[in-house]
């Protein structure tokens, strides 16, 4: 004789399988979020290295220029170091 579940019981699966469903479908939107973000982060790291070297160059430039030294962003005036 074959045994079965109350309806009650089976309802109860069914609502456990629904959520396990619904963690797995959310699971897997965070982690196509997270590719996306990551490439985004990638974006930005290589933009963040491009200002960099801009900088870099800019500032190799006034070297030459005024010679090695602190520039103060507020007024232009660049004291030498120490």
């Amino acid at each position: 004789m074959s045994k079965s579940l109350t309806q009650e019981e089976l309802q109860q699966l069914k609502d456990i399988r629904q959520e396990i469903l619904q963690l797995a479908s959310t699971l897997g939107e965070l982690g196509y979020q997270q590719i996306l973000l990551d490439l985004d982060k990638e974006k930005l790291t290589e933009a963040v290295k491009t200002v960099k070297v801009k900088e870099q160059g800019l500032l190799a430039n006034f070297s030459d220029i005024y010679g090695d030294g602190v520039i103060n962003l507020e007024t232009g005036e660049i004291q030498p170091r120490q």
